[in-house]
């Protein structure tokens, strides 16, 4: 019985941990403001979301991992991120380039560069602290969620503070660098909803 519950409580922390991949949430939550309509997005956004960001992304880390470049999908180790950051850095301001070109919604252009303004931080942290990619990117959602809905905005917020602590009880991070994941997601977040504030 009391080996059962450090078994139970790894079984939940992997659970959550791989729900809430960044790469799962943010094609989730894509596809759940359009298909309901919440902001009023063209489902051409999500395409060009899920193409030039999702699908080249889960490529390069497949063949990453499996050539041993990184250690494991996660990239845990701080000093195998710098290329990944690069690398997803340029398919984000792709896609912003590509949005824009398109003339699709604003809002979703605004959201994706200070994202990449968020990831250019992040990457500039990870010199000196492994940044948690899990909560940043949660963080950054749940309060950019803010301008759609209040309940969203706390039901998400609650659930990046179980991701922390699943990302520390799986020891793929320490406090500080959880904590430091939802800084810099809550300081971008706020950037996006004054900045929509300010242009609405």
């Amino acid at each position: 019985m009391v080996r059962m519950l450090p078994d139970l409580k790894r079984k939940m922390a992997v659970t959550i941990s791989v729900i809430s991949h960044p790469l799962l949430t943010t094609s989730l939550l894509t596809l759940l403001i359009i298909s309901f309509k919440l902001l009023k997005l063209d489902i051409s956004s999500f395409y060009i979301f899920i193409f030039v960001n999702i699908v080249p992304t889960l490529i390069w880390l497949f063949v990453k991992t499996k050539n041993g470049t990184y250690s494991n999908f996660d990239v845990s180790d701080r000093k195998q991120r710098g290329s990944l950051y690069l690398f997803m850095l340029s398919m984000l301001f792709a896609s912003v380039l590509i949005m824009y070109l398109m003339n699709e919604l604003s809002v979703f252009i605004i959201g994706l560069l200070i994202g990449s303004f968020m990831m250019f931080t992040a990457f500039i942290t990870n010199h000196f602290i492994k940044v948690s990619l899990h909560v940043l990117i949660n963080t950054y959602m749940a309060v950019c969620l803010f301008l759609i809905s209040n309940l969203a905005f706390v039901l998400l917020l609650l659930f990046t503070i179980m991701v922390g602590w699943s990302r520390i009880s799986l020891k793929r991070h320490t406090k500080n660098e959880v904590i430091m994941g939802f800084i810099i997601g809550s300081v971008f977040g706020i950037l996006f909803l004054l900045q929509t504030y300010l242009t609405t």
